[in-house]
């Protein structure tokens, strides 16, 4: 199409020449050029402002993580005050401390609260068997192996399925989870594992995990030296973590506008990674590419942590970047308006005032435009929080946006906006430091980053800001203006107060308690001479007591060893003073002892043991009668144990000789009734053998008649059948068909009777010597009825209601026999002093119960009772209420040493007089 040219003589109106048109086109680049620059500088201060942002979101964040480490840090503390109150804790204690601190509500992200004792590896098998009787007899520290030290974990609370899995788990056995043990040992501070798996995780949803441990050190250790702590240390507090649920209760949700990743020391790979909160991994699925990111060192408990955070779409979105657009699109509008003004000014005046009228409306739009975007911007700052400044600084005014005179705590008539102003709401200790700020930012020495406090007029309350800004310079370097931000840390600043006095307080407990062990050494120190002189003559004291007796102090070291000790074992005191008890290899039944040791240390009284048996220097079998008592300091506080031993071979000799002449006094007494228990069916099958040798005989006679006449050739058919039937009938083989099969079933069943009660005495009778088996306990009573039939059958209807769930006992199977015998005999013979002289029986009722890890026997007979006056006496040695050929004394005697002495058990009774008594054994299950 061609162009068309108008031209007019009225309106005067060409098209412009090329001269004409050099104005409008420089007119158009400058105003070009200045909506890049002024664009440029609104997008960059966009930027800044985000940037400002970014920075104190990770800011926020990596403090909020800080502060979190250290509250769980002061809760790990709390147990470790409680092993140092009480020293042996129970798990029972651990369990209501740990119930008290409330962990899902309080501590989220914490998995439990545990502790592991320090056991080195001469100790393994002892802490085991500790354990094992504490309830838990399939105990074991895993994973196996041999080591110099064991820490496995013993307390877990609280104790769900996935916290029992850690039961027993040795964390020194790992070399991660040992560095920070070590670590924590040698220091005597709290230390963190690096990136590990949780012994708890299952299958599903694993986490990466961390392991926080405090050591305990023994009561008094010196703890100056990495070797003084390392010869005192006891065991240790742990608390495990599982990463996710960890982050998950520091910030919640909070985070989907920051992405947020963990890292295991310095390097950044996924071998090393701990943490990715999930709005970052959704992002990373799409293709984005971050606009800001920040790495940052973070120090826990002496163990780096890298975190990086990434800015999200979330948070991109929140930059707000249609102003810079809107002033580019405008600037641009504006200028291409300039152009054509500008080229229309070298026509008509007509055109020109048609292109002003428009370009006034396109203005007018574009600043309702810009004013629109500004009021959202002051809307996002009020919703933030963030207050808006500028300071000119030729002028020395100050222009705030409404936020501004929020933060200060003023209105806007009473803020003149001027340099004096601001400084005079400034708390008077933080004047000189604002005015520094100001002048080295203004100057160029470093950036105008402060924090200073506020008093607000209205209430005089103190208020904490951070304030941020930059200063805008001439071309010649001279600051013009500065333009900031300002937004309120007071919360941030409350936290990091409280967490600054509960660091000064357990200061402050370290420096009283410190004081009180200086003080408590002066003392010590002044009371030594005096202990130097009473020290030779408790020696010559202890020396001449003819039982043994060892002194440990709290440590578990021995401090005195005296001479009957060193006669009973062969170990010299020069060997033994100063080295831990259960270091030393003295021959002895250590189960028993550590047993009575841990019970003492646990309830600060008295233990007695029975029969604790020892190897004599002739290498027989010896035995004492051991007490363990708490010794205490002048403060009435725990100092150790003593263990004194009474040695009571020769005793236990005379007891086995006892036992042994009343397992001879039962047999006897049981001899006449097992002899006629297997007399009778032996009567019964005697009497068929007779019954059928008769018979035997008769049919031979017969048999030897008939092959006569058979072999008699001259006689008949019919005299054959005459002779056999006059036979016959002289046998009356009719009879003997009847009876035969009778007698055999007499002869069978009397058969069965006697295998029935000599396997029964053979079972009775079998002994495991001091062994513990597994026993039936129903089968175990069976047999002794079987045996005892006798005594009862003619007195006694015996009635029995067993326990299926009880079945299995560890004991010493003819000790328990002899038990239950003495009992059973005892009560026919009550039942008998009732009933004799009348066709009447009495009940021997027995009834066995499976009560916890405790099996119970319950022997009940309707006898004359026994009196109240004489049941005090009752297991005493030869005390009886019988007639003299009836009874030794020694039955209920020597029951009652085998069930509570030799298997930790009980026996008691209850009595009625003309009712009858209830005898009831206890015995641990042991299986």
């Amino acid at each position: 199409m061609k162009e068309k040219v108008v031209t007019s003589s009225t309106t005067g109106w060409s098209k412009p020449t090329g001269r004409k048109m050099l104005f409008p086109v420089t007119l158009l680049v400058l105003c070009l050029l200045l909506t890049i620059a002024v664009w440029k500088y609104t997008d960059n201060d966009a930027n800044s402002h985000a940037q400002d942002r970014f920075d104190f979101r990770a800011t926020e964040i990596s403090n909020s993580l800080a502060d979190r480490v250290a509250a769980y840090e002061l809760a790990l503390r709390g147990g470790l005050a409680l092993f140092a109150a009480v020293g042996d804790v129970t798990r029972s204690q651990w369990h209501d401390y740990v119930s008290t601190l409330n962990l899902n509500r309080d501590y989220p992200g914490i998995q439990g609260l545990g502790y592991s004792p320090w056991v080195p590896a001469i100790g393994k098998e002892l802490h085991i068997e500790n354990i094992r009787q504490k309830g838990f007899p399939e105990y074991t520290i895993r994973p196996p192996g041999d080591r110099f030290f064991y820490t496995p974990v013993i307390f877990l609370e609280p104790d769900n399925e996935l916290n029992k899995r850690a039961f027993g788990y040795d964390t020194f056995s790992e070399p991660i989870r040992c560095a920070a043990i070590e670590r924590a040992r040698d220091t005597g501070n709290a230390s963190i594992t690096g990136k590990i798996k949780l012994v708890q995780e299952a299958n599903k949803d694993v986490q990466a995990g961390f392991i926080m441990f405090l050591p305990f050190y023994a009561p008094g250790a010196p703890g100056l030296t990495v070797e003084e702590r390392r010869s005192a240390v006891l065991g240790f507090v742990n608390a495990p973590f599982r990463m996710n649920d960890f982050m998950q209760g520091l910030v919640g949700k909070g985070i989907d506008d920051l992405g947020v990743e963990i890292f295991d020391g310095a390097d950044m790979n996924d071998r090393t990674l701990m943490f990715r909160s999930k709005a970052l991994a959704f992002a990373r699925d799409s293709e984005w590419e971050p606009l800001a990111t920040s790495v940052r060192s973070i120090d826990i408990l002496g163990y780096p942590w890298t975190v990086r955070f990434t800015s999200l779409p979330a948070f991109e979105a929140t930059m707000d970047h249609r102003v810079p657009r809107l002033i580019l699109a405008v600037g641009a509008f504006l200028s291409l308006i300039m152009f054509f003004l500008a080229e229309a000014m070298m026509n008509t005046q007509t055109r020109a005032e048609s292109l002003a009228n428009k370009m006034t409306t396109s203005l007018r739009e574009s600043e309702e435009r810009v004013g629109s975007i500004l009021a959202r911007l002051g809307l996002a700052t009020q919703a933030a929080g963030i207050g808006i400044w500028e300071y000119d600084a030729v002028n020395n005014a100050l222009v705030w946006d409404e936020n501004m005179y929020k933060l200060y705590g003023i209105e806007p008539r009473q803020f003149s906006g001027a340099y004096e102003a601001w400084e005079a709401g400034l708390h008077p200790d933080d004047l000189a430091d604002g005015r520094a700020a100001i002048n080295k930012a203004l100057k160029g020495i470093e950036d105008f980053q402060p924090e200073f406090r506020v008093i607000w007029p209205s209430d005089n309350s103190i208020h904490y800001i951070k304030a941020n800004a930059l200063v805008e310079r001439d071309a010649s370097g001279n600051p013009l203006r500065m333009i900031g931000t300002n937004w309120d840390i007071s919360a941030n600043k409350k936290a990091e107060h409280c967490l600054l006095d509960a660091y000064a307080e357990v200061e402050q407990r370290v420096a009283h308690r410190t004081q009180e062990l200086a003080e408590a050494n002066e003392l010590l120190h002044a009371e030594i001479i005096d202990r130097k002189l009473a020290h030779r003559e408790i020696n010559q004291i202890l020396s001449s007591i003819s039982a043994i007796l060892i002194g440990v102090d709290r440590d578990g070291v021995v401090v005195r060893w005296n001479g009957a000790s060193v006669n009973a074992f062969a170990i010299q005191a020069q060997d033994v003073i100063g080295k831990a008890l259960y270091t030393l290899h003295i021959p002895w039944d250590w189960e028993k002892v550590v047993n009575g040791i841990y019970q003492t240390r646990s309830d600060l009284e008295h233990t007695k043991l029975y029969n604790i048996w020892y190897e004599r220097v002739d290498g027989q079998d010896g035995f004492f009668i051991v007490t363990v008592s708490p010794l205490w300091d002048d403060d009435r506080e725990y100092d150790g144990f003593l263990i004194l031993g009474d040695d009571i071979s020769e005793v236990k000799f005379l007891e086995a000789q006892l036992a042994q002449a009343g397992k001879l006094e039962a047999i006897g007494q049981l001899a006449a009734g097992i002899a006629h228990e297997i007399n009778t069916p032996i009567q019964y099958v005697g009497d068929s053998l007779t019954f059928l040798n008769d018979a035997f005989n008769d049919l031979s006679k017969a048999v030897l008649t008939l092959d006569e006449f058979i072999q008699d050739q001259s006689n008949s058919r019919e005299e054959l059948m005459i002779s056999a039937k006059n036979i016959f009938d002289e046998m009356d083989v009719e009879f003997i068909r009847g009876e035969a099969p009778k007698s055999f079933e007499r002869i069978f069943g009397g058969m069965e009777r006697i295998s029935t009660i000599i396997q029964a005495m053979k079972r009775f009778s079998y002994s495991s010597g001091d062994e513990k088996k597994s026993v039936n306990i129903t089968e175990a009573i069976n047999n002794t009825l079987v045996i005892s039939r006798n005594e009862w059958k003619y007195v006694a209807d015996v009635v029995t209601d067993f326990d299926p769930n009880l079945t299995d006992i560890l004991c010493m199977p003819g000790e328990i026999n002899q038990v239950l015998l003495n009992i059973i005999v005892n009560a026919s013979h009550a039942i008998g002093d009732v009933v004799r002289g009348t066709s009447g029986k009495g009940l021997i009722t027995i009834i066995t119960r499976k009560n916890g890890d405790m099996g119970e026997i319950s022997i009940k007979d309707t006898g004359s009772g026994i009196a109240e006056d004489v049941r005090d006496k009752v297991f005493n040695l030869f005390f009886t209420t019988k007639d003299v050929d009836k009874g030794s004394g020694q039955g209920l005697a020597i029951s009652y040493d085998i069930v509570v002495n030799k298997h930790g058990g009980t026996i008691t009774f209850e009595s009625e007089v003309g009712r009858g008594t209830a005898f009831l054994i206890r015995l641990p299950l042991g299986v």
